[in-house]
């Protein structure tokens, strides 16, 4: 017994003299490193004394290399840039690539090597590369001798050409895809079939959800050419990285063309504003797409943040504008988190595709796992809704509660609404003069809609988290959540109430009440004065305050007050707001020659597209377009000039007024005389006998109009029009003619009250249509008097 403890006593010390002197070399390692950094700067000192003292080439070469061996590359640069020696371009081309700016890199590898070592053509190749001059690369590469770079070389010189993946289909499940894929017979709307879309999402415990998909797809024309050829995969760089395993073009032949790196870009998606440029787009442009190629691709999304650390949530639309053969879609997660769905517009699910998960438990997860066969596409029909609202559409959500939702965005967004001195400054001068809350708001919403330039980055493409309003003021431009941020900083400056809006416009899936999400597109701001709320949205820069863009209009909204959150619905503007107003007048001389002028108000909604024409158009642009609608009036009418009331006035309607000569606008008829036309109804939307969907109108409006004909004495009026008045349910019409003296005047007014026709109601919408058109269809016939 007591030989074994002495061999037990002995391992121990063993054990613990092992631990000292590991103890020992690492405190040897870091004294080496910490006098490393020490030797390091007063290398670098003496070498800048040495400088000071005699400014040699050769101390500027040294000090360069020195830099650039630590790492220490923009000092490298200033060093070595000046310097006209051959031997030390190596180093400045390196410390160039080393910072990614790759243009001077160029600049040197190509004019200042004079002997090329392999490190050297390697960079170089590597430069070409980053330039997208792939073929230059790889005759870089094919110069490279030494051992260590040839095999890096020929590394690079495969990812080039053949992004790694073999050139035959080895996979039995896809050839049978596409074998018994049919063609453009069978699918006469397509453009190309998705022959597999196979998607998976995976939570992982450490909350990094991992997005893999697989798509197959098979070109039938043009079309599907143009909407295939290039595949863009968006991601946030911030949290997200994009891997894409393979991608391939299958020729009509059988013959398969891979992928490499020369087919590929990675690219911001808002190059102009550094801002955004975590918004990024990994861009494949596939090889020999033609009319019976087939595309595949397989990649992988992993992402290291999830939405308030933990939470999850997607939308899957079942349909796309064309069809799918197999379309399967799982989520894996955790066995102790929830996940929620709920299905929506169920009425266009017409082949009763079972919407409700299968789900499966083990030990550790759950998965729920979706599969459709045979899709139909979404049928090109003009006029149709947004697709969110035309196919079904399942919600998944792990949110528990609206609360988690304000918790988590109030946390991202309310420490970004904070003033400075500029912006003290700017809203002091704004509000200077104005008596009431509702001036002040005028005032400021004005200044940001028209001076903060919007960058259309839809909400969430560049992360959730807005900007400091003081870096959003100092740079002029933000996105959408961005200008909510500043506009709501600058109204709280004036000591109005105002809120963060988080919003999804009519292009995509409406807030549901009984389902929380952060399924939102857009950022918006409320203000509340006198009682009464008012969204605002200042990426529409030609809207005014008491307006709002008609895709904000009618949506649910989640508004983020100081300590609780509110579901409000944004205002809908019905027909009487939405007017535009025509005032023409018209002198008809003996000759039938006529001279006009045209007045045309707009408010609502047609203000805010006129006044963007009108402030965006140069003028001969303006000058063209309207010498093409004057020929409406009378063929070869000529402009005489135009002028624009209230073009940077948004709180007023905006009046384009214009004058015109023409030549005889009347119609002969024998001896009698007839005007156009005066009466119309538009029935382009009702062409179709059958509509696959409903019958989108846009928003409610109202059209007048009033012309005024002042007759030379010669003529005489022998038939006026009766009056005409129609009401409907979803729009009504009346015109009215008058005689007075030499005078003709005449009126339409017609009101579109509805925002879409449904599929049933469209027969009864187009035989109205068409009989009205009837009705109108009558001229006013004059008489000369000889």
């Amino acid at each position: 017994m007591a030989k074994k403890y002495f061999f037990i006593f002995l391992s121990l010390i063993i054990f613990l003299s092992a631990c000292n002197q590991r103890e020992d070399y690492s405190r040897i390692a870091k004294k080496q490193a910490d006098n490393a950094q020490i030797f390091y700067e007063g290398a670098v000192l003496n070498y800048i004394k040495a400088i000071s003292q005699n400014n040699l080439p050769h101390l500027h070469f040294e000090l360069g290399k020195l830099y650039y061996e630590h790492g220490d590359y923009k000092e490298a640069i200033i060093q070595l840039k000046d310097l006209d020696q051959k031997f030390s371009s190596k180093y400045l081309a390196l410390s160039y690539f080393k910072e990614g700016d790759y243009t001077n890199a160029l600049n040197i590898f190509e004019r200042n090597i004079l002997v090329p070592d392999s490190e050297s053509l390697y960079y170089f190749g590597l430069t070409c590369e980053k330039l997208n001059l792939f073929e230059k690369a790889i005759g870089i590469y094919l110069k490279i001798k030494d051992k260590k770079f040839s095999n890096l070389a020929q590394q690079r010189i495969k990812l080039i050409n053949l992004g790694g993946k073999n050139s035959r289909i080895e996979d039995s499940f896809i050839r049978d895809l596409i074998t018994s894929s049919r063609g453009q017979a069978e699918h006469p709307e397509a453009g190309a079939i998705i022959l597999l879309a196979d998607e998976t999402v995976e939570i992982l415990p450490d909350n990094k959800v991992i997005y893999n998909e697989h798509f197959l797809i098979k070109i039938l024309n043009d079309r599907g050419k143009k909407d295939f050829a290039e595949v863009n995969i968006n991601y946030d760089s911030t949290y997200e990285k994009v891997e894409l395993e393979y991608a391939r073009t299958i020729k009509p032949d059988g013959n398969i063309v891979l992928v490499g790196e020369k087919n590929i870009r990675d690219v911001s998606r808002y190059l102009n504003f550094p801002l955004y440029s975590n918004a990024r787009s990994r861009i494949i442009s596939m090889p020999e797409v033609a009319p019976g190629a087939i595309i595949e691709y397989k990649a992988k999304i992993v992402q290291n943040k999830m939405i308030a650390e933990k939470e999850f949530n997607i939308e899957y639309a079942l349909e796309n504008t064309n069809p799918i053969k197999l379309a399967k879609f799982k989520i894996i997660f955790p066995k102790n988190n929830n996940l929620f769905t709920k299905n929506i517009n169920s009425k266009y699910n017409k082949n009763n595709f079972m919407l409700d998960p299968k789900v499966t438990i083990t030990s550790n997860e759950k998965i729920y796992y979706w599969e459709f066969r045979d899709v139909p596409q979404i049928i090109s029909e003009a006029d149709t809704p947004a697709i969110s609202r035309i196919t079904p559409i399942i919600l998944i959500s792990s949110f528990d509660s609206w609360e988690e939702i304000y918790a988590w965005w109030a946390g991202l967004s309310f420490d970004k609404i904070k003033s400075s001195p500029e912006i003290k400054k700017q809203v002091t001068e704004l509000i200077k003069g104005k008596l009431t809350d509702l001036e002040k708001a005028q005032s400021i919403f004005n200044y940001c809609s028209a001076n903060i330039r919007y960058v259309a980055v839809e909400y969430g493409q560049a992360g959730y988290e807005p900007h400091q309003a003081q870096d959003i003021f100092n740079n002029k431009y933000g996105d959408c959540k961005d200008q909510a941020v500043l506009l709501i900083t600058m109204l709280r400056e004036a000591n109005l109430e105002a809120y963060p809006v988080l919003i999804s416009t009519k292009d995509f899936i409406n807030l549901e009440r009984s389902f929380p999400s952060a399924l939102f597109n857009h950022a918006i701001a409320v203000v509340k004065i006198d009682g009464k709320l008012y969204f605002l949205d200042p990426t529409a820069e030609t809207s005014s305050l008491e307006d709002l863009p008609f895709d904000d209009q009618n949506r649910n909204v989640l508004v983020f007050k100081d300590d609780y959150f509110e579901i409000e619905e944004t205002p809908f503007y019905g027909a009487d707001k939405n007017k535009i107003i025509y005032n023409v007048e018209i002198i008809i001389d003996q000759d039938g020659k006529a001279q006009g002028k045209r007045e045309i108000t707009a408010f609502g909604q047609f203000a805010l597209f006129q006044r963007y024409w009108l402030r965006y158009s140069p003028p001969e642009v303006i000058k063209q377009v309207l010498n093409e609608r004057l020929q409406e009036v009378a063929t070869g009418a000529k402009l005489i000039n135009y002028e624009i009331k209230d073009l940077y006035n948004p709180d007023k309607p905006i009046t384009l007024t214009y004058t015109f000569n023409a030549g005889t606008i009347l119609i002969s008829a024998g001896n009698l005389k007839m005007l156009p036309e005066l009466a119309t109804i538009e029935l382009s939307k009702v062409a179709k006998e059958k509509r696959i969907y409903p019958l989108y109108l846009g928003f409610p409006n109202t059209i007048e109009v009033r012309m005024k004909f002042k007759l030379d004495p010669s003529y005489t009026c022998k038939y006026l029009p009766q009056p005409v008045k129609n009401d409907s349910e979803w729009f009504s019409f009346e015109d009215n003619y008058v005689k007075n003296n030499n005078e003709i005047e005449f009126y339409q007014k017609q009101k579109i009250t509805a925002e879409e026709i449904s599929i049933e109601d469209y027969p009864i919408y187009k035989k109205l249509l068409e009989g009205l058109k009837d009705q109108i269809n009558q001229r006013i016939i004059l008489e000369k008097i000889i």
